[in-house]
């Protein structure tokens, strides 16, 4: 397992390279529990940054990966974003050349989700096109989760037991 500074379809060795041959099909599973994300932009365009607790495979190696940042293609980012509006966050923004990071309003509780990243191929018109789009795939619903509730029920299982009730003394 690996800890990164971030996780990205680049940092995990799934990014395309210019000129690769595109195979469809899935390429990475990315686990997590959201709580907030942020807004910024690049010498790249627009981009959106997910603060919470991250893992992804990449399928082809093996190799996990483990960050509380997470950068997602756009397909898959727009669903997470959503969840994350119905459990209460609001955007901040990131830290970027010219502005300091803003860290916003996080969820009431963290949303969990486990997705598949792919790849499709396509014909691009454009030059210069990428010639391939992201899929995906949800592995579970994405969900507000309760981060106590693990906790709540195995203090329920471990409770103690009432004490013995004993016997009144009655005076001679």
């Amino acid at each position: 397992m690996y800890f990164e500074n971030k996780i990205s379809m680049k940092t995990i060795g799934v990014q395309p390279k210019a000129g690769q041959p595109i195979t469809d099909g899935p390429i990475a599973h990315v686990y997590g529990s959201a709580r907030n994300y942020l807004v910024g932009s690049s010498n790249y365009g627009t981009f959106t940054k997910f603060r919470g607790d991250f893992e992804a495979v990449n399928l082809a190696t093996g190799e996990s990966y483990r960050s509380q940042n997470l950068l997602l293609p756009e397909i898959a980012s727009g669903l997470l974003i959503a969840a994350l509006h119905a459990a209460g966050a609001k955007h901040g923004t990131a830290k970027t050349a010219s502005t300091q990071e803003e860290p916003g309003e996080p969820a009431t509780s963290p949303v969990e989700f486990a997705i598949e990243i792919g790849l499709r191929k396509t014909k691009s018109d454009k030059p210069g096109g990428a010639g391939y789009e992201f899929t995906l795939r949800p592995l579970i619903e994405a969900k507000d989760s309760d981060p106590l509730a693990a906790l709540r029920t195995a203090v329920e299982k471990h409770k103690a037991l009432p004490a013995p009730q004993t016997e009144k003394k009655t005076k001679r």
